[in-house]
Formats: structure tokens, C-alpha cells, sequence
């Protein structure tokens, strides 16, 4: 968590009437700068994972198609950061805009349907999902993302927003050539059309969030052949489409 938090001293009030000056965690948030193509891009984040943030970035606004032969040059200042993007071999693409209601399209891909999950296990991973969001519990205002297999979390990313944060877990499965098409992706935060349009794209079969999805991000999951599970709290979740998946 280096570099993500801050003490800093605050007064805190009682409802008593008592008052008293405390030390408080705080996530830190900084100006990231994406530098690609000839254009720069500020996003607003928790300076952690910047590459596998700004992979996932460039790959979900698809203004990248291809990250063979990707580099980074970081440079890290007081007021924020800022990442030089290079592509060895040159494989970019104009974006398509596939967020929210323009993904639903003749292109979109269908996730794979032979992908299952035990019950026990979803639980399974959102306890282990939650007991690891050291931010979100350190803060209390991170959003945390991670990505699964069907026993173990393989990576959790935290952020002060919860794109970034799933940016984050696309850019790696990416880095480390790990297919999403079998894998469940993890978030604390609601689901939205965006989200399941960010995720789609790569055929990820299972979202899974103790949050509730919008009407428009379960009709995107009922089309893009994804399973959609919220209000995974204690020892009951809801599955809002494709419920064979789950065993």
C-alpha cells in the first residue's frame, strides 16, 4: 500500500458534544497521465498497477487490439504520474466507443457457455476477495476488482474508481497472457451497463458483485451470453441471467 495512503490529523465530533483531534487514514488520489498515439489521456487514481491500469485503459477503449512489444516509460511526481505508452510493433486501432448501449452491436462476441461454477466456490472467493481489499478496509472509499479462477483469486486491484480498478485486472490477465474465458471477474462496486460492456469484450464468463446491477446491465448480460451475480452478501446471492453456470 506504499504510496496509496496518508495520515493526516483531523478533529473528529461525537454526537455527545465530545471532540477530539485523531489520525486518519486517507487513499491518496493523483493525476495519471496516458500518454499513446499522440494523445494524452488524464485519469484521476490510486498510484498503484499504473501498466496494467493503462493496458487495460487503451484495451477497453479499443484504441489497442495488440499489446506485443508493449512498453513503458513512468515518471512519477509529487502532483502525479504520467505513462509513455510504445507499441514495438505498431497495432492500434480508432476507438469504437464499446462502452454502455453502443457495445450491443451484430460485433458483439458471445461468452463461452461451457464455463461452470460451483456455489460454495463463488462464496469461497468473494470471502477471500474481501479479506484482501486492504485499501477498502484501511479508507473506506476504494473500490477493489479481481480476477478468478474457479478456486483462488489470481489477482486484486484497488482504486479509487471502479473502472480503473477493473481496467487494472484486464491489463494484467493481458501482461501475463492469462485468457479471461474461463475466469470470473470480481468488483465491490454496483454493476453498470459500462462494466459489463468493459468485460464482455474479452468473453469473461461470470461477474460477480455483493452490489445490485441497473435494468441496462442486465439486459446487455442476458444478450452478450454472460452470467450476472449481485447482492452476494452472507449466504445468498442473485443471478440476474445465465444461471446454468452456476452448480
Amino acid at each position: 500500500m506504499s504510496g496509496a495512503v496518508l495520515k493526516k490529523e483531523i478533529l473528529k465530533i461525537y454526537l455527545d458534544g465530545m471532540e477530539k483531534i485523531v489520525e486518519e487514514v486517507l487513499a491518496v488520489e493523483k493525476p495519471l497521465s496516458i500518454i499513446f498515439n499522440n494523445t494524452i489521456t488524464t485519469l484521476y487514481v490510486t498510484p498503484l498497477h499504473i501498466k496494467e491500469l493503462a493496458t487495460g485503459f487503451l484495451l477497453t477503449r479499443g484504441e489497442l487490439k495488440d499489446i506485443s512489444g508493449i512498453n513503458f516509460k513512468i515518471l512519477e511526481k509529487e502532483d502525479g504520474i504520467i505513462v509513455k505508452v510504445f507499441l514495438e510493433n505498431v497495432d492500434f486501432c480508432k476507438s469504437e466507443n464499446s462502452l454502455g448501449a453502443d457495445f450491443l452491436s451484430e460485433r458483439s462476441v458471445v461468452c463461452k457457455r461451457n464455463f461452470k461454477i460451483r456455489k460454495k466456490d463463488i462464496f469461497a472467493l468473494f470471502k477471500s476477495f474481501e479479506e484482501h481489499s486492504e485499501l477498502f478496509k484501511t479508507t473506506g472509499c476504494i473500490h477493489s476488482s479481481a480476477l478468478a479462477g474457479e478456486k483462488e483469486i489470481l489477482f486484486l486491484a484497488e482504486d479509487i474508481h471502479r473502472y480503473n480498478a477493473i481496467d487494472k485486472v484486464i491489463g494484467y490477465a493481458f501482461l501475463n497472457s492469462i485468457s479471461l474465458e474461463d475466469k470470473l471477474i470480481l468488483v465491490s462496486c454496483r454493476i453498470s451497463s459500462e462494466i459489463i460492456s468493459k468485460i464482455a469484450k474479452f468473453r469473461v464468463p461470470v461477474i460477480v458483485s455483493k452490489s445490485a446491477p441497473t435494468s441496462l446491465a442486465v439486459k446487455l448480460a442476458e444478450k452478450l451470453g454472460l452470467t450476472l451475480i449481485g447482492f452476494l452478501r452472507n449466504e445468498r446471492f442473485n443471478v440476474y441471467s445465465h444461471p446454468y453456470r452456476v452448480i
